[in-house]
Parts: structure tokens; sequence; C-alpha cells
């Protein structure tokens, strides 16, 4: 009884190894939800761009891009306190992310939080002034959500 017991296990471990992702596929995968969700974005689908986004963080819970992005997702839609989480971890992940301050900074503007806005506004425009300035310029003419 033991025999087939142990054959059936055997079998199980081999299939596992030889059905499970190689280093290579699960980068080419990770890419290719990175590549969906940003032509997502770029097409004002946010609701598709963030389940895909789900699924990447899934894969890959260290991915600052990811997080950037759906939490600009959330942003966009108008979603800000679930917004905040993502960009945070974002900036947790990567500290020079000039966008994710910039995004935080409007978030935050749009929660009320003015003296985090201040703060990540600062930060950004320590990092990269020109992107900042060009930001902060959309925002006053209207152009944020």
């Amino acid at each position: 009884m033991k025999a087939p017991m142990l054959n059936l296990s055997i079998l199980l471990l081999m299939m596992s190894f030889f059905l499970a992702p190689t280093g290579a596929q699960t980068k080419e995968r990770k890419a290719e939800l990175l590549r969906f969700a940003l032509e997502n974005v770029n097409k004002e689908n946010y609701a598709v761009a963030e389940q895909t986004l789900d699924k990447l963080i899934a894969i890959d819970a260290g991915n600052a891009d990811a997080y950037f992005l759906r939490g600009y997702c959330r942003y966009m839609k108008g979603e800000h306190s679930r917004a905040l989480p993502d960009l945070n971890k974002t900036l947790q992940l990567d500290p020079k992310y000039t966008n994710a301050y910039i995004i935080r900074a409007r978030t935050n503007r749009a929660l009320g939080n003015y003296w985090s806005w201040l703060k990540d506004y600062n930060r950004a425009r320590q990092q990269d002034p020109y992107l900042t300035f060009f930001s902060l310029s959309k925002g006053m003419a209207g152009e944020t959500r």
C-alpha cells in the first residue's frame, strides 16, 4: 500500500517541478502585466489597470512601480483614501520616486492633509524641481482630480 502512495508523491513532485514557472517566465509575466496596466492607464481605463496591478503585486510585492500605478489609478478614480497606502508603500520601497511624492501630495491635498501636501511637494521639488514645477502648474490649471 505504501509503494503506490510513494509513487504518486514522486509523480506530483516531478509535475510541480516541470510546471513551475522559471525565473525568466516569471520576469516575463511581470513585465507583461506592467505593460498591460500601463496601456490601460494611458486609455484611462483605471479599473482594469488596478485589477492587473493587483495580480502583479501578488506576484511581486516589492515592485514600487506597481504600487505607484495602483495608487495613481485610485487617485484618478477619486478614491483618495485607498490611494494613500499604495503611495506610502511606493516611497517605502523607493524613497527617490519623485512622481510618488507628487501624486501623494495631490492625494493629501484632496484629503485636506495640507501639512503633508506641502511636505511632499517640497520633497519632490528637492529631488526634481522641473518635474515638480510642471506638475504644480498643471494642478493650478485645474487638471487634477
